[in-house]
């Protein structure tokens, strides 16, 4: 996370940046193996995600 707070008049501007995985690498969150009624299966976990956001308090 990244971010910045300024006083703008009567306003109060703050910016922020949410990076998750930041560097994109693969990983599992789950694994099951093989048994006698389901197949192998994972799930991977999420890439790399940018989320942003501007708040104004006044």
């Amino acid at each position: 996370m990244a971010g910045y707070s300024r006083q703008l008049g009567d306003a109060k501007v703050s910016v922020q940046l949410n990076v998750a995985n930041l560097l994109d690498k693969r990983y599992f969150t789950s694994f099951a193996g093989l048994n006698d009624f389901q197949g192998a299966w994972a799930d991977f976990g999420t890439p790399r995600t940018f989320m942003g956001s501007i708040n104004i308090q006044y």
